[in-house]
């Protein structure tokens, strides 16, 4: 059955392509990304407030770490902020942003719900609105919010640990797509009335969660949590498996040995010492700016930046 999803999952488009195509009246237009990035930046702030109070050590990551090395601050035509830091860092944040902040954010950990995804800690902000298609009817809060990524002790790629990188990513696919069959999008439904390919894709998800439904969520989270949620300060590599993949970032300890400032809307914010080397190992030549018929389009079905703009 795994083999028979994995097959089926590798011939799809990807999301993101299909998405973009169905939803061309939901991508958000340049004054909305520019009022999202103040938001998020107002965000950024906080946690970084709270980090140095609590001496909790975080880096900036993903295109917000390429965002403040080859632009200063967001890349023009992003719209989200990607924080990294170890398990041990991980698990305190919660707790001290609503200790600070009190009733101003909403935090959600994975693993916490039979009708919601979550993979990482997500910070969301209240008294505002962001609806995502794939997300819209599961039980998540539908808010403007900051991914916190956990980085996670794991050993050198062997057979063996290409064999659990390619559990891991199957069982963080299915319990997704189980999703997509118990909570439907209500308007990828809708649109697929109309669109032969998001209706082909759509229906391919709802099938293969269909299958996905025969374990509760705690299945794939029980399983998931095996494979990671793993501190050691003294393993020699370490990798984030929750942002893409199990292996994508992968890299040596020593890449986040001790952290470095970087500039970001002029502001300073942390990033790990070896942050080349991790742009590296995830874009490539990241200094060079992709044409613009490459750059990826947001799609938020509905966006309310509430008092924060």
């Amino acid at each position: 059955m795994l083999r028979h999803i994995q097959q089926k999952w590798s011939i799809m488009k990807s999301i993101k392509e299909i998405l973009t195509n169905a939803l061309k009246n939901y991508i958000l237009s340049d004054d909305q990304i520019k009022k999202l990035h103040k938001v998020l930046f107002e965000m950024l702030c906080d946690i970084d407030f709270v980090c140095r109070k609590y001496n909790i050590v975080y880096f900036l990551g993903g295109g917000t770490l390429l965002g403040a090395v080859r632009h200063k601050g967001f890349i023009p035509w992003d719209d989200d902020i990607d924080i990294m830091m170890f398990r041990d860092q991980y698990d305190k944040l919660g707790s001290v942003i609503l200790e600070t902040f009190g009733d101003k954010y909403e935090i959600k950990y994975e693993m916490q719900s039979e009708e919601d995804a979550t993979s990482f800690l997500k910070i969301f902000l209240n008294g505002t609105e962001y609806l995502e298609a794939l997300t819209e009817c599961w039980d998540t809060p539908h808010k403007i919010f900051i991914d916190i990524f956990p980085i996670e002790s794991c050993d050198k790629i062997n057979f063996s640990g290409k064999i659990k990188a390619k559990k891991y990513d199957l069982l963080n696919r299915m319990k997704n797509l189980r999703l997509d069959a118990i909570r439907p999008s209500k308007t990828l439904l809708e649109i697929s009335k109309t669109s032969k390919e998001l209706k082909k894709y759509y229906k391919l998800r709802r099938r293969l969660g269909t299958i996905a439904k025969i374990f509760p969520m705690q299945f794939y989270y029980r399983n998931i949590k095996k494979m990671t949620n793993k501190y050691d300060p003294n393993s020699e590599y370490v990798n984030i498996p929750s942002a893409i993949s199990y292996y994508r970032e992968y890299l040596k300890r020593e890449v986040f040995g001790s952290v470095v400032e970087v500039e970001f809307e002029g502001k300073k914010f942390f990033a790990p010492i070896g942050y080349k080397e991790y742009l590296h190992n995830l874009y490539g030549d990241y200094m060079k700016i992709p044409p613009e018929d490459k750059r990826e389009r947001h799609i938020a079905l509905k966006v309310d930046f509430g008092i924060y703009v």
